[in-house]
């Protein structure tokens, strides 16, 4: 659905189907008897109310970027009917933000008596472990796509959890360090823009020595089967790059090159590869990104920019950088990364690269 000023009406019957559908999920939070009694049905009801809930957040993410900027249109722009109908949907996105915040607060809650009563993670992934185990020359390309659209879902369902284990050191953190936040103010225009600063925030600040990934495996990894305990620990050792796209490969994907070991890997990223095939240019790809046996994929945020053009330039000049402290064992190597890390996220923001990407006049990278 288009957000605009003439779609208001539209985005109101979203948003109120939205809470309504989400007020079933609070219902059980204010029941509260789940909380009494875990077992592995408790679990299994957790999983299904996160996966829930992680499609209502990621539905009404852009929505929240739109209902703020149309606070700065002069009233001589809408009718008296849509100012209305605007006031009428910032309302219902202000209820259906407390009630994910409500059940936010609960699921913290249930997985601490769930972890103490040793219920693990439901781990049914059909066929995930006879495809991993098959070469690369003997998968076709709807096993490697179902694969690949498994790996994507188990991280998403994770991407959740992570949220809650620093949520606002994290942004605080990330927020001043990308310099796009001000006191209780956070200056962040697009979904993309969102996603960039979660992404940045999740691998690369933190809390004695390690990073939210890192800690969220170190306490959880116990309650994961073996199939989804593989992808939770690739994502613990999801890498930092600025690779270099090649070619488009196996009809959804792309050969790219991380200069930082000098490995070329299969990224599988539809997007991408439909972008490289009509358009033939070559892009660089800001992003951190895990290995599954079969392919690579990126952990949810991408930011790519044109091989060819100035900031292009600028931001290889700065990741060379980060190349020769990978090789050479320099003074205050870790903080020097950090910092050449950072530049390069802050310009994938204050240079409109991510909002580049929310317009969809570069691919994004995250399907």
């Amino acid at each position: 659905m288009e957000l605009s000023i003439e779609n208001l009406a539209k985005l109101y019957e979203f948003l109120k189907d939205i809470n309504h559908q989400i007020a079933i999920a609070t219902m059980i939070v204010e029941v509260d008897d789940l909380i009494t009694t875990p077992t592995a049905k408790t679990r299994s009801s957790l999983d299904t109310i996160l996966n829930s809930l992680s499609e209502y957040v990621f539905n009404i993410s852009h929505v929240e970027v739109f209902l703020r900027d149309c606070e700065y249109l002069s009233s001589d722009v809408m009718t008296i009917k849509q100012q209305k109908t605007l006031l009428s949907c910032q309302q219902l996105y202000q209820q259906i933000k407390a009630k994910i915040v409500k059940i936010f607060e609960w699921s913290v809650k249930l997985k601490e008596r769930l972890n103490q009563e040793g219920f693990v993670i439901s781990d049914e992934l059909e066929n995930f472990i006879s495809i991993t185990k098959t070469s690369d020359s003997n998968i076709n390309k709807q096993d490697l796509l179902k694969l690949y659209d498994q790996t994507r879902n188990v991280l998403k369902e994770i991407h959740v959890e992570l949220l809650l284990v620093d949520p606002e050191n994290m942004i605080n953190t990330a927020g001043y360090a990308l310099e796009v936040k001000e006191g209780n103010t956070l200056f962040i225009e697009t979904a993309h823009e969102m996603d960039t600063l979660i992404d940045y925030g999740l691998f690369e600040c933190r809390k004695n020595g390690k990073n939210i990934a890192e800690r969220y495996f170190e306490k959880n990894h116990t309650l994961y089967g073996p199939k989804k305990l593989e992808i939770l620990t690739a994502l613990k050792n999801a890498r930092f790059s600025l690779l270099e796209t090649l070619d488009p490969m196996y009809e959804c994907g792309v050969m790219v090159r991380d200069r930082l070991d000098d490995k070329v890997l299969f990224l599988v990223d539809r997007d991408l590869h439909s972008s490289i095939s009509m358009t033939k240019n070559k892009y660089y790809l800001l992003t951190h990104y895990i290995n599954m046996p079969l392919f690579s994929l990126t952990t949810g945020a991408a930011t790519p920019v044109m091989k060819n053009s100035n900031i292009g330039e600028t931001m290889w000049s700065i990741f060379e950088k980060i190349i020769q402290l990978e090789k050479n064992q320099g003074y205050n190597k870790v903080e020097r990364r950090y910092r050449y890390v950072t530049d390069l996220y802050k310009m994938t923001i204050h240079e409109g690269l991510a909002q580049a990407v929310s317009s969809q006049r570069l691919p994004m990278s995250v399907r």
